[in-house]
């Protein structure tokens, strides 16, 4: 419908864009009121809303009022041409008035009790609520939130001229709705969004983020659910800071040196010990949110050292201890645990021992040692949530897989399963502050065997590269069980394959000694010669 509206009698400042000139805002005879730089418009008399009706015989009529139980005064609502009518039933609403691009009245969004939700007129050609009062400016932020008496919230707190748009079918629309207006809203310096902070608002600030170029879009955050709950709590001042505060989206993970600050610095510790002094010398010990890897030929003694690793960790230092192995049974776990608490070998089917003695002295590991029921065999993908549970029920700070690649075994391919696993296992140990030691075999090498003592290099893991990767050491436990001499069946080496710390272990051996007496491993000590008489 083309508007009529009179002959121009006068000019004055619109009170919208607050023009500088004074003179945007067109006074006509006929007394209505129209700005020809942001369109914001006043109507005249009921002759403009008849003609506007008369085109959209869905529309309905109202006036503006002050909203007393909302916060929001009768001015703003003139401002954004929201009122207060009457239905076709009779039933008191608030009326929401959606504008073209040309200035026209359109369609209204009618709002019930009980929230109840309709629409009228033609609502394909509506703008976004409030986006006719306001031109784009490259210097100045508009915001954007869910619904109208939102949009009402923040003009009453920050003030009419800086802009403010809601869209017309809440969250669930955000995107959509975003997307046809996206050049427009573009234009201005940044955008801030600011929906509700409840879940399904959330979801719909994230998905609208990627709507626009980097840089442009900023998120407000406010302590109750949506800006009307701010002006009506009387917290106007702090939604107005939320807005100007509102913090840049910058991509996922990416901190700045202020942000790392903010938890502040602490110098760099020792690990927790391994229990062998010269493994924590070149080490600096384990540290925690990080993946220790053990490899090792078969009966080379892998368990054993496991076995004397976790014993020391919970009897001498205290930390809690989850002890997942495929290849024992609990009880043989719980036998050989007593057995270093007592000096003996007691998982053998010729060890003698009291039954009473034994369960006395698990009693120093309860509530520290944790034991994994290996008749429970894990897929991998149910792994990770038991790591979780497991640290979340018992507070451990180390747990043992042993070993990696029986998990693999079930897939069909072991070594994309491997692959998979060491990731999910890396992004663990950080996410829950978590030492994870895995066991991994070896593959089988050319020529002298691993139990022959063949010194064992990266390459000689069995799987991917992803062990190399995904650890932060990686210890090689080296014997020659078929050698001859007594001395050195019984002496494991231990190399530092891989140190991602400092390099400075890298290639460095420490060697341990197996007493065949007490079944525990033990540092050579290194004599000099004016010590032996």
């Amino acid at each position: 419908m083309e508007r009529t509206r009179g002959n121009v009698i006068s000019r004055e400042q619109c009170p919208s864009c607050n023009d500088k000139g004074r003179d945007n805002l067109i006074i006509y005879d006929n007394g209505s009121k129209h700005c020809h730089a942001c369109s914001h418009h006043v109507f005249a008399d009921d002759e403009e809303q008849e003609g506007i009706i008369a085109m959209n015989p869905d529309l309905i009529r109202g006036h503006c009022t002050d909203l007393g139980s909302r916060g929001i005064t009768k001015t703003t609502c003139e401002h954004f041409n929201y009122e207060v009518g009457k239905n076709k039933k009779g039933e008191v609403v608030h009326i929401a008035n959606y504008f073209n691009d040309k200035g026209e009245k359109v369609a209204q969004k009618i709002r019930g009790k009980g929230k109840k939700f309709s629409a009228l007129g033609d609502t394909t050609q509506a703008l976004l609520f409030g986006q006719q009062l306001y031109s784009p400016k490259d210097n100045v932020f508009i915001t954007v939130v869910e619904g109208e008496l939102d949009a009402l919230s923040v003009a009453e707190a920050q003030g009419k001229h800086f802009p403010v748009v809601s869209i017309p079918s809440g969250a669930g629309g955000a995107k959509r709705e975003l997307s046809k207006h996206l050049e427009y809203l573009s234009k201005f310096k940044h955008v801030v969004l600011l929906f509700d902070q409840d879940e399904a608002g959330q979801k719909a600030t994230a998905e609208c983020i990627d709507l626009f170029e980097p840089g442009k879009v900023r998120i407000a955050k406010i302590p109750l659910k949506d800006a009307n709950d701010m002006v009506k709590a009387g917290r106007a001042a702090e939604l107005r800071s939320a807005l100007f505060n509102a913090k840049e989206v910058r991509p996922t993970g990416l901190l700045s040196i202020k942000d790392i600050l903010e938890d502040g610095l602490e110098p760099p510790t020792m690990g927790i010990p391994w229990g062998f002094s010269k493994l924590d010398e070149i080490t600096y010990g384990m540290q925690r949110g990080a993946v220790y890897t053990i490899c090792a030929g078969s009966g080379s003694g892998k368990t054993i050292f496991l076995r004397d690793v976790v014993a020391s960790l919970v009897l001498n230092n205290n930390v809690k201890c989850v002890v997942m192995s495929f290849e024992q049974t609990s009880k043989d776990v719980l036998l050989r645990m007593a057995g270093y608490k007592m000096n003996k070998i007691l998982h053998r089917p010729d060890a003698t021992f009291n039954i009473e003695e034994v369960e006395r002295e698990l009693s120093s590991f309860e509530g520290k040692l944790f034991i994994h029921n290996n008749a429970d065999l894990p897929t991998p993908e149910s792994l990770y949530n038991k790591l979780r549970y497991y640290v979340k029920y018992t507070g451990a700070q180390v747990i043992t897989i042993d070993n990696i690649t029986a998990l693999a075994a079930s897939m069909k391919d072991e070594r994309q399963g491997i692959d998979k696993m060491m990731a999910e296992l890396g992004k663990i140990a950080v996410e829950l502050n978590l030492t994870v030691i895995v066991v991994s075999h070896l593959a089988k090498p050319e020529g002298k065997s691993f139990e022959e003592g063949k010194t064992i290099t990266a390459s000689s893991l069995r799987g991917s590269q992803s062990i190399m990767f995904w650890s932060s050491m990686i210890l090689g436990l080296e014997r020659n069980k078929l050698a001859e001499e007594e001395s050195e069946r019984n002496t494991l080496t231990i190399r530092v394959l891989k140190d991602r710390m400092t390099g400075e272990a890298d290639g460095k051996t420490v060697q341990l000694r197996y007493d065949t007496d007490t079944g525990k491993l033990s540092e050579w000590i290194e004599l000099d010669a004016e010590d032996i008489i």
